[in-house]
């Protein structure tokens, strides 16, 4: 039974492969094809933030103590800025709980990176993991709880 359904997420995995494939040349094909103006004002846009954001995390009026309260938030704003400069897709799954969210997500990457399990609720929060697929474009897979498990007692 395990070893069918992990042939059936290999399909899963190879119909998705390809049709990623197919959206990602069109796409790169596209974006070189725009004008230099529409690629321009997309890049001093993207410049202009970056710029925005460099500057937020050094500026030197900010104390030392609000610094240290607000680091998990600085974090968020380095991730971003990383995320900007690499140009990174993000790819997450989402559904619902034991739905194979974490096992196709091991499919793509080619190996063992979030946790599965036969029970409900494996997944207890998101985890990200690269995808090194595509050497010219930096790619990130997300694992997401269960969307019926997400604050369940609060519901």
């Amino acid at each position: 039974m395990l070893r069918q359904r992990n042939k059936n997420l290999r399909k899963i995995y190879l119909d998705l492969h390809k049709r990623w494939q197919k959206i990602w040349q069109k796409w790169r094909s596209k974006s070189t094809k725009d004008s230099d103006s529409g690629a321009q004002i997309n890049n001093n846009a993207t410049d202009k933030t970056l710029d925005s954001l460099h500057t937020l995390l050094q500026d030197p009026h900010i104390p030392d103590a609000v610094r240290m309260q607000l680091s998990d938030e600085y974090q968020q704003v380095q991730k971003l800025i990383d995320k900007l400069e690499n140009e990174q897709v993000h790819i997450v799954a989402f559904g619902k709980v034991s739905s194979g969210k974490s096992s196709l997500l091991n499919a793509l990457v080619g190996q063992q990176v979030f946790s599965t399990s036969p029970l409900h609720g494996e997944t207890k929060r998101q985890q990200a993991s690269d995808w090194d697929q595509y050497k010219e474009q930096s790619m990130v897979v997300i694992d997401t709880p269960g969307t019926d498990e997400v604050a369940g007692e609060q519901r």
